[in-house]
């Protein structure tokens, strides 16, 4: 058995679903000597699977670096309804009658969420207002402002639609919600839409299909 905190290096999980990043690093926790170092790099909702990178004793001074790395993302949004977590683990109102949209209509509006663009964070997120989980007060009832920030969305493909499906495919640097995104299209779209199911695929050089399974 190798001796404690001499294990360094990088771990590329294939993150299930209905699980947190933090579950993922604790079950982890057990696969090494104790007291070894870890640490996750870019959260994944408990409804998102795909790319969890574990940085692991002196590797965790990487973790800033991988953060910074690019991402890929699939997706499944379902339009004519919203999320008050804007994905489908929240409470769900769906439109009335909602009239479909075209293919064309989407594609006709994508055109404005790439590149540099401002997004706002979904209330129920990890990002801190005084001190406080932004989840942890929305749960609460409490007022949740969180401003709009500066992304970069490199591509946006339609994979798939029929409505009220549709599978995008999204390449986007750090810090980029895929909640956020559908969110807006949905209100650009005048239907609403919300995130069903969404896959990491690919951050910087590591590939969920090479990734470890829990």
């Amino acid at each position: 058995m190798a001796a404690e905190n001499s294990i360094h290096g990088l771990l590329v999980f294939d993150k299930p679903g209905g699980i947190t990043s933090r579950d993922a690093v604790n079950r982890a926790a057990n696969w090494f000597p104790r007291r070894t170092r870890l640490g996750h790099t870019g959260t994944l909702d408990p409804l998102a699977t795909g790319v969890l990178v574990l940085c692991v004793g002196h590797a965790t001074r990487l973790a800033d670096y991988v953060q910074g790395m690019d991402k890929t993302y699939r997706t499944v949004a379902i339009l004519g309804g919203v999320s008050d977590t804007d994905d489908a683990d929240g409470t769900i109102s769906i439109a009335m009658d909602p009239e479909p949209v075209s293919r064309g209509r989407i594609e006709s509006l994508l055109p404005e969420f790439r590149g540099a663009i401002e997004q706002r964070p979904p209330a129920y997120s990890a990002l801190k207002i005084g001190g406080r989980r932004a989840h942890d007060l929305a749960r609460q009832g409490g007022p949740v402002d969180l401003a709009a920030r500066p992304v970069r969305i490199d591509a946006i493909n339609v994979l798939h639609y029929e409505w009220p499906r549709l599978h995008l495919e999204v390449s986007c640097g750090k810090g980029t919600y895929i909640r956020s995104l559908v969110r807006d299209l949905g209100e650009r779209l005048g239907c609403g839409a919300y995130v069903a199911e969404l896959r990491r695929t690919k951050v910087g050089p590591f590939r969920a299909e090479a990734g470890l399974s829990l």
